[in-house]
């Protein structure tokens, strides 16, 4: 076996689910990992099904605070209490309601989480919903959402300044001419 790499030779013949390769958990306790995570705070979404189950519960054994994102609450629950009545790790887990092709689902889960943790160091985007088409009031919302965000307090030298100023990137002109005053948040560099 090699100490690189010692599940190797376990890899060299897959036979499919229940063969011989290790799960994330056999993994976890190989390393000397089982409750030596309890520092961490770790974010999965898609947890309640499938690779985002085994994900929990694998990341769950290091005793890491685990915030599940599911789309299902009973499901998410269902699988939240399976994982606690088998898990050695002692770290909390939690569910988070997250509907990925929502944008206002997205930015209420993250609020949510914000409201639990100030940290997270770990995210697995096991669950993702790209579209290239968004619902009309989702668009709305966004631009509201993006609108307010980019609003900032006028600075103090742009309400002194009456003078116009140029933006280099505004210019379409070939001239080699220099605005009469560089703008106002450049330094201002002696002609040569």
């Amino acid at each position: 076996m090699s100490s690189l790499n010692p599940y190797a030779a376990a890899h060299e013949n897959p036979q499919g689910e229940g063969d011989a390769r290790p799960t994330a958990l056999q993994i976890v306790h190989d390393e000397g990992l089982v409750n030596k995570m309890s520092d961490k705070v770790i974010m999965v979404t898609g947890s309640s099904s499938g690779l985002g189950i085994e994900t929990v519960r694998a990341l769950h054994a290091t005793g890491a605070h685990i915030f599940m994102h599911v789309r299902d609450m009973k499901k998410g629950q269902q699988v939240l209490e399976e994982i606690l009545a088998t898990s050695e790790g002692k770290g909390k887990l939690e569910l988070l309601p997250m509907e990925l092709d929502s944008f206002k689902s997205i930015r209420a889960g993250a609020a949510e989480f914000l409201k639990k943790s100030n940290k997270l160091n770990v995210l697995v985007n096991n669950a993702g919903k790209y579209s290239l088409r968004a619902e009309p009031q989702e668009l709305t919302d966004n631009v509201k959402a993006s609108a307010t965000h980019q609003k900032e307090p006028q600075s103090t030298a742009s309400k002194h300044n009456s003078a116009p100023t140029t933006s280099a990137t505004s210019s379409s002109s070939t001239s080699s001419s220099r605005p009469s005053s560089p703008p106002a948040h450049q330094p201002s560099t002696p002609a040569s």
